[in-house]
């Protein structure tokens, strides 16, 4: 699974109807769920920064 969280990856979770998470098991889920939450703060932070 790759670190860096992409635009794409965001638009692939929030869009598709699959539940994600059925897909990793518990440990997985924590990990990426922390990773996924701290690159969307960086994602907002260079957006506001932008506008």
């Amino acid at each position: 699974m790759n670190n860096n969280l992409t635009i794409y990856d965001l638009n692939f979770i929030l869009h598709k109807k699959i539940d994600f998470f059925d897909l990793v098991d518990l440990h997985s889920r924590n990990w990426y769920f922390q990773d996924f939450m701290n690159n969307l703060r960086k994602f907002q932070q260079k957006s506001c920064i932008k506008h």
